[in-house]
C-alpha cells in the first residue's frame, strides 16, 4: 500500500480510518458497507469526519431504512487502483462487509504522489531535525529553488523531495495532459522500478477486474462511483460492479456550487457536495439492495461467528 493513514493524526482512528473509534464487535448486528478510494472517499474537502460522504451515506441510510448501518471510510488521499485493491484484500474483507463501494478518480492509473525513499536513513536523518527539514523544503520550493535546484533533485536525488518521515515526493510529470490536469500521468522514468507494476492503464484494468472477482467470490455486491467516464463504465460493469457515477449524481447541477471545479481535478467537494453524494448513493442502495428488509446483512454471521477478522 506504500503508505497508510497515521492514527496519531487528528480525525484518524486507531484502525487508520477517518472516523471515530468503534468496537469491532459492535458491527455484528449492522449492515456494513466498506467505502474504498482516494481523497474523494476520504473527503478532504469536508470539514470533519462526520461530514465526509461515507459518514453522510451512513446517516441517510439510517434515516431511510430505520436500520443499523455502519459505513467504514477506508479512503486514503493519493491512493491508486492497485492500492485500493490491496485495501480490499487486507483491510475491508476482515469486516465481512455486506456491500463494497469503490470510488474512482481519473488519476487512479498513476503512481501515488508520494512513495517510500530509496535510502530510509537519509530520510530519517533529515526529519530528525525540524529546523533542517523545514529549511530544506523552504529553500527547495522557493522561486530560486524551483528554477535551479528542484530539477536537479528530481533527476538525481529524488529522496530529497521530502514529504513526511518515511515518504518522499515523486518528480513532476513532464507531459501535461489537459484531461488530467493538474494530475498528468507519471511515466516509468519518474518512479522507482518497484512501482512499475502498479501504474498504467493496463494495470488499472487488471486491478478493477481482480477487485470485482474477489467481491463476486465472496458474494459481496460492489458499487463503483466517482469520476467514471463512459469508457470506464463498461470496464466496471463487465467486472461485476453496479455504477453510480458522480456525473449521474450531479446531473443537471453545477459541481462548482458543491466545491468541485471539473477543469481542476485537484478540487474536492465541500460539505454540501459530500452530503449530496451520500444522499444519492443511499437512495441507489435502498432501491437496488435488500438493506431495507429489516434483517442484518449477509456478513453478520461472519462477523458474529469469527468468519471475518475483526482486529486491526
Amino acid at each position: 500500500m506504500i503508505f497508510e493513514l497515521n492514527p496519531l493524526y487528528p480525525q484518524i482512528n486507531s484502525l487508520g480510518m477517518r472516523d471515530a473509534d468503534f468496537e469491532p464487535s459492535s458491527l455484528s448486528e449492522h449492515f456494513v458497507i466498506a467505502v474504498i478510494g482516494d481523497s474523494h472517499a476520504y473527503s478532504v474537502g469536508s470539514s470533519a469526519a462526520e461530514a465526509a460522504f461515507p459518514a453522510r451515506l451512513e446517516s441517510h441510510l439510517r434515516s431511510l431504512t430505520c436500520k443499523k448501518v455502519r459505513v467504514l471510510n477506508l479512503g486514503v488521499p493519493g491512493y491508486n487502483m492497485s492500492q485500493e485493491l490491496e485495501v480490499l484484500r487486507t483491510k475491508a474483507l476482515q469486516w465481512a462487509p455486506d456491500l463494497v463501494i469503490l470510488q474512482y478518480c481519473i488519476n487512479d492509473e498513476h503512481i501515488s504522489n508520494y512513495v517510500q525513499p530509496r535510502w530510509p536513513w537519509l530520510n530519517r536523518s533529515i526529519h530528525a531535525s525540524v529546523f533542517l527539514s523545514r529549511a530544506w523544503k523552504k529553500a527547495l520550493y522557493s522561486g530560486f529553488g524551483r528554477k535551479h535546484v528542484l530539477p536537479l533533485v528530481e533527476r538525481y536525488v529524488p529522496d530529497l523531495l521530502l514529504d513526511s518521515p518515511g515518504l518522499v515526493g515523486t518528480p513532476r510529470a513532464r507531459e501535461k495532459n489537459p484531461a488530467h490536469a493538474p494530475h498528468p500521468p507519471r511515466g516509468k522514468d519518474q518512479v522507482p522500478a518497484r512501482y512499475h507494476d502498479v501504474i498504467g492503464r493496463e494495470h488499472l484494468e487488471r486491478d478493477v477486474r481482480a477487485f470485482g472477482a474477489i467481491c463476486r467470490g465472496k458474494r459481496i455486491p460492489a458499487i463503483a462511483t466517482g469520476f467514471i467516464e463512459e469508457r470506464d463504465a463498461g470496464l466496471y460493469e463487465e467486472s461485476g460492479f453496479a455504477v453510480k457515477s458522480f456525473s449521474q449524481i450531479f446531473d443537471g447541477l453545477d459541481m462548482g456550487d458543491y466545491g468541485y471545479e471539473p477543469e481542476n481535478t485537484a478540487d474536492h467537494f465541500d460539505d454540501r457536495g459530500s452530503d449530496l453524494i451520500g444522499k444519492s448513493l443511499a437512495g441507489f442502495i435502498v432501491t437496488h439492495y435488500p438493506i431495507a428488509q429489516g434483517e442484518p446483512g449477509r456478513g453478520a454471521n461472519d462477523r458474529a461467528g469469527g468468519g471475518g477478522r475483526v482486529s486491526p
